[in-house]
């Protein structure tokens, strides 16, 4: 590092808001890692989530809510269990 500057300029935000906004990141992933996932899935989840901007718990939450509503729908079309069967 010739004269003390780096040899590729600091792409992430280093003011206090984007240091916030990596702690609040790093949050999100602990959240999704205490769910049991696999690293490669939590790898995926974070690689997606700086894509899509969004924190990688809210990438989770909207999953399962589609998937809750897709088998909310598909429970509905089944006829009616006897309770005695």
């Amino acid at each position: 590092m010739p004269n003390g500057r780096r040899a590729h300029p600091e792409h992430r935000d280093t003011s206090f808001d984007g240091m916030l906004n990596r702690a609040k990141f790093q949050k999100s992933l602990d959240l999704v890692r205490a769910l049991g996932l696999s690293p490669e899935a939590v790898e995926c989840l974070r690689r997606f989530a700086g894509i899509t901007r969004k924190f990688p718990h809210e990438i989770v939450r909207e999953v399962i809510e589609q998937t809750a509503r897709e088998w909310n729908t598909a429970l509905n079309r089944q006829p009616p269990q006897d309770p005695r069967a």
